[in-house]
């Protein structure tokens, strides 16, 4: 986004905002407008008004391009006439200053038919257009539609009926006078008995309207719902083990609260099935609903639960971990591996568990907990190795990487305190301080209950940064990083050059191509040209995958720019000077401590807002 402003003057402010707005194209709250100097009348005569606009240049550029597109497809005309669409096309097609080539032409034209819904017009049709700048004085016809007469008044139809019969769109060509029993009788003869839509063909009628209209519309059908769902358990468990960590001791009978499921527990009651309807099409056949079966059949079960006899309940084949996936209608219990004290050397690593762990003591020094599932750890994470591949990691107390040790979690970290601490997820929720760690999340890091803390190491956020207080009076090196994008930049400008110079050599492959192949149809080519030749001819395909690879990749990196564009910093209470803050695009270091203060990047620059 590049920021520029436009200093103009006016006889009044107003008239001076008016015409540069009318200059950018864009409307006054897409800009930032200072008033440099009001009109005034003095001893020497009326003084203008100066003031400045501060405006996105692609935003005003695309809005230009945007009006000067709508002004240059006003000067077209277009009508429906003698089974016909026709278009005339105005002097300006043929300049290079709206459409600089053939192929632009006749892409603009099928686009600008496609939008009175003609599709397919004629090749020849269009070519002549293109071609012949006589065009501009008369209607050329593009399309020749099939119609059938409506009467021996000149009134006929055409009608355009789609694959699956559930619409009918017309248009009628109107003679002296059509009635609307001559239509009818007309959808008679094509099976058209359903849906039909009068008020439509009554307005057509009365108005002499020549273009496509909805003349019948089908009903699709509505496939039954199935039932509501009562669940015995909680569902969100994050929620409910914040409360424990709250609690600073924590009862370790509390855990089967938790999504633990003793066997042959009530999981699940179902409420009856909500039926739908059948539809039908225009020509009147039945359109079935999707049925759901009064069974299990609405709830997916996994291979540790089962229903009862009615199917109205889920129940537990045997205790464990409840997976509910809601999206899914998916229920399951996974087994869950209980550590009764630390992992240690009585117990060992624990590596490649498939569902969930919960550690009732600490993870020691130098050992390992790896898994599929969550992992609760209701005591210390010390030096040691934790990582959830496909769940949460929770931490009751506090993880300490003096030496060595990291936690990974594939959605979020919790855990109370932080310190040195190496932290990787989707997202990650600290309850008190976090000291001199290093933190990376996908999504949001959470630091606000009592003190909220974050001090010193770095943390890099692609979206958010809620914390109560960031940095100290003794100014400890902190620095931040919230969907800072300034690497993906430098690998989008790397890519943009590699794609240039791999342009380039594609273009001179083609070239050689072209000059020995002409050569080589009057004489033969000496050794060196025909592998000259070879070469280029091998090289071409490789050249064009990988400009095509940098394209993707490109893309895929301009779209993760545009998701972090939105990324803020939100302080609850304490931003302390010298914080380094990289926000998007923006760099900053606050000089003074900040209060209740939100950071986002805007308008070409980072922009604070109160909370």
């Amino acid at each position: 986004m590049a920021t520029k402003k436009l200093t103009i003057k006016g006889e009044t402010v107003e008239y001076a905002i008016k015409r540069g707005l009318s200059q950018l194209g864009l409307s006054q709250d897409r800009t930032l407008i200072k008033i440099l100097q009001k009109d005034s009348q003095g001893f020497f005569g009326h003084k203008d008004a100066v003031v400045a606009i501060v405006y996105d240049d692609e935003e005003s550029e695309a809005a230009l391009n945007a009006k000067i597109d709508k002004e240059f497809r006003s000067k077209f005309k277009f009508r429906f006439v003698e089974q016909q669409a026709q278009i005339q096309v105005p002097a300006c097609f043929y300049e290079d200053q709206y459409v600089h080539s053939a192929e632009e032409r006749q892409e603009f034209l099928e686009d600008f038919l496609r939008n009175y819904g003609v599709d397919h017009p004629d090749d020849q049709a269009i070519s002549k257009v293109v071609e012949d700048f006589q065009c501009q004085y008369s209607f050329i016809p593009v399309k020749d539609f099939e119609t059938e007469p409506l009467n021996n008044r000149e009134s006929s139809i055409h009608l355009m009926i789609s694959d699956d019969k559930m619409l009918c769109r017309a248009i009628i060509f109107h003679g002296e006078i059509t009635h609307e029993e001559e239509v009818f009788n007309v959808l008679k003869k094509r099976h058209i008995v359903k849906g039909i839509m009068r008020k439509n063909l009554q307005h057509v009628l009365k108005t002499g309207y020549c273009g496509y209209f909805t003349l019948a519309q089908g009903e699709p059908a509505v496939d039954d719902t199935p039932g509501a769902v009562e669940k015995f358990f909680q569902e969100n468990e994050h929620k409910e083990f914040s409360k424990m960590m709250e609690m600073l001791t924590i009862d370790t009978r509390s855990v089967k609260e938790i999504n633990i499921a003793e066997r042959h527990q009530l999981l699940i009651k179902l409420g009856d099935v909500i039926t739908g309807s059948d539809g039908y099409t225009i020509e009147g056949d039945a359109v079935p609903k999707k049925e759901v079966a009064e069974s299990e059949g609405s709830i997916k079960l996994g291979p540790n639960v089962y229903a009862s006899d009615n199917g109205k309940e889920i129940y537990a084949k045997e205790s464990g971990h409840i997976v509910w996936k809601s999206d899914e209608r998916f229920i399951d219990v996974e087994p869950v591996y209980i550590v009764e004290g630390n992992v240690d050397f009585s117990e060992g690593n624990i590596h490649g568990f498939v569902g969930k762990v919960i550690i009732k003591g600490d993870v020691k020094p130098k050992f390992s907990v790896v898994a599929q599932g969550d992992i609760e750890i209701h005591g210390t994470v010390e030096d040691a190795v934790v990582k959830s591949t496909n769940g949460n990691v929770l931490v009751a107390q506090s993880v300490i990487h003096k030496n060595e040790g990291t936690i990974q979690a594939k959605e979020s970290i919790h855990c109370s305190i932080a310190t040195n601490a190496d932290l990787h997820a989707k997202n990650i929720i600290i309850e008190k301080e976090a000291m001199n760690s290093f933190m990376e999340a996908e999504n949001q890091i959470t630091i606000t209950s009592n003190p909220g803390v974050l001090i010193g190491g770095e943390t890099h956020v692609k979206n958010v940064l809620l914390v109560k207080t960031v940095g100290s009076e003794s100014s400890v090196p902190t620095k931040l990083h919230i969907g800072d994008v300034s690497q993906i930049k430098n690998r989008l400008r790397s890519l943009t050059q590699k794609g240039r110079d791999t342009a380039m050599k594609l273009k001179e492959a083609k070239e050689v191509i072209n000059i020995l192949s002409y050569r080589s149809e009057s004489e033969e080519l000496d050794i060196i040209e025909q592998q000259q030749l070879e070469r280029a001819q091998k090289e071409i395909p490789n050249l064009e995958d990988y400009i095509k690879y940098c394209q993707e990749q490109k893309e895929i990196l301009e779209k993760e720019i545009e998701e972090r564009r939105p990324a803020r910093l939100e302080v609850l209470e304490t931003l302390y000077s010298h914080v380094d803050i990289f926000l998007f695009e923006g760099h900053f270091i606050p000089q003074s401590p900040e209060k209740h203060t939100g950071f986002h990047y805007k308008k070409g620059r980072v922009q604070r807002y109160s909370l």
